[in-house]
């Protein structure tokens, strides 16, 4: 059963903060037009010259991951949202499992595809950021994905999020430096 893309989230630039969308145009290679990680015009943290990596078009996250990790675990909720974790497209209906399942995927979002290359995980730096101490340790494994924009277009809250069947590609699989 598919996922339902529930928040959309930008930034102008790093370190500013977040913008909830109802809808944003993702540009295939390149990232969510408006957003920080727009590396076509390197703008964002992690856009060096020297860090070839396909997979830092757009991040995905599971809402119903992190909730339940955080529950679990007794961290209060992020006053502001899930958008305190950075993540560009939140979903709902996805497990934290099923989310990380979809490394080596293409994945329908809309009518747009992303290859997912690796997981990601919190920092040090956001766990400042967000004044919440173990937020690294305590949510490392829900912390969502990597993805290359492989077919951009408008994506929408509400869009269905799909891993798209027999598109599994284990070789171009970025484990990524994190």
């Amino acid at each position: 059963m598919p996922g339902k893309l529930d928040e959309i989230y930008i930034s102008p630039k790093s370190a500013a903060p977040m913008q909830a969308l109802q809808q944003v145009n993702l540009i295939a290679g390149m990232g969510l037009e408006g957003d920080r990680y727009n590396y076509a015009v390197h703008t964002g943290t992690y856009s060096a010259s020297f860090i070839d990596e396909p997979g830092k078009n757009c991040t995905v996250v599971s809402a119903d991951a992190v909730e339940k990790q955080m529950a679990a675990t007794g961290m209060k909720p992020f006053e502001a949202g899930l958008g305190a974790l950075r993540r560009n497209l939140v979903v709902r209906g996805l497990s934290g499992d099923e989310l990380n399942d979809m490394v080596g995927h293409e994945v329908r979002v809309g009518a747009t595809r992303l290859f997912v290359h690796r997981r990601t995980v919190p920092c040090k730096y956001r766990e400042a950021q967000c004044k919440r101490p173990g937020l690294m340790n305590r949510l490392w494994h829900v912390c969502g994905v990597n993805c290359e924009i492989l077919k951009g277009g408008t994506v929408c809250v509400g869009d269905e999020v799909e891993v798209i069947p027999g598109t599994h590609q284990p070789n171009r699989v970025n484990p990524g430096m994190k």
